[in-house]
């Protein structure tokens, strides 16, 4: 397990390094300075599927030593209650674990997020930080931790960027001094998910309405939008980062293109029922 993730990281941190080159290359013989955003986001989608599909193609067959057997599995059970929102608005709507699985983030139907670091035996949490921004519940929270930073979602029509000044990519994390560095209102209904792009450049946000969104992390700019056609539930990136599974209230997947921003397939489930999570 160790040395996939060594591989893994060796992988991302790769494209990472390749992606910040693309604003000094040309592309197609247009000088870097006048390359638009829309340039941009296709040589980083394309760079990054070529290089983790090399690296999900030559690791698919290998089975991590010490994965837990369905058995071991069904032995699980909580080895800790952590109550970390208001009681006033009571409820945990969703949460996040660090690439390190020492931190989690939470958001709550009272609108805040809360950073937890777990004991080295899980069995408690200390709050680092309590992030305020939202003015309803928060549906969705994802880490962006090579970017330093935290995605969340509201039920307030929203999307918000956290981080802060100390949080570039490759400096060190105080969720301390996390702040709201880009409020994202491109959608006019409930944002219903948000996920990070395997390159770490951007997120993708999904509203009640289908509108279908993608923001650069560092800049908070939206560079690419489009409906879906569906009224979104949830959303999530192939690991290769060219395609996006995106639920719906029909029991219906649609998997839409990110790179041309359109329909690729539908994937029945067999029943109406509402997608409520994909992975």
């Amino acid at each position: 397990i160790a040395r996939l993730q060594r591989e893994l990281e060796s992988a991302k941190a790769g494209i990472a390094d390749s992606n910040r080159n693309v604003e000094m290359k040309d592309v197609n013989g247009i000088e870097s300075n006048k390359v638009d955003a829309e340039d941009k986001l296709k040589l980083v989608l394309k760079n990054t599927a070529e290089t983790l599909n090399k690296f999900r193609i030559k690791n698919k067959k290998v089975v991590p030593a010490g994965l837990c057997s369905p058995e071991q599995v069904g032995k699980f059970g909580a080895s800790a209650t952590v109550k970390a929102h208001l009681t006033t608005k009571p409820g945990v709507t969703c949460v996040d674990v660090s690439q390190g699985g020492s931190t989690l983030v939470s958001g709550g139907v009272d609108g805040q997020l809360k950073v937890l670091q777990l004991s080295e035996d899980l069995s408690s949490a200390n709050v680092l930080a309590t992030l305020n921004g939202h003015e309803k519940k928060v549906n969705q929270v994802a880490f962006a931790e090579r970017k330093g930073t935290i995605v969340s979602c509201s039920k307030d029509k929203t999307a918000i960027i956290w981080g802060s000044s100390m949080s570039a990519e490759g400096s060190s994390i105080s969720y301390e001094s996390y702040k709201a560095k880009h409020v994202i209102k491109v959608h006019n209904q409930n944002v219903v998910s948000c996920s990070v792009h395997p390159s770490y450049n951007y997120v993708g946000t999904l509203s009640s309405d289908g509108l279908w969104a993608l923001t650069e992390i560092d800049s908070g700019e939206c560079v690419s939008s489009a409906n879906v056609d569906l009224p979104g539930t949830f959303s999530a990136f192939h690991p290769d980062g060219l395609l996006v599974g995106i639920g719906s209230e029909q029991g219906v997947i649609r998997i839409w293109d990110a790179m041309n921003a359109s329909k690729a397939a539908d994937l029945s489930t067999g029943s109406s029922g509402i997608i409520a999570s994909l992975s």
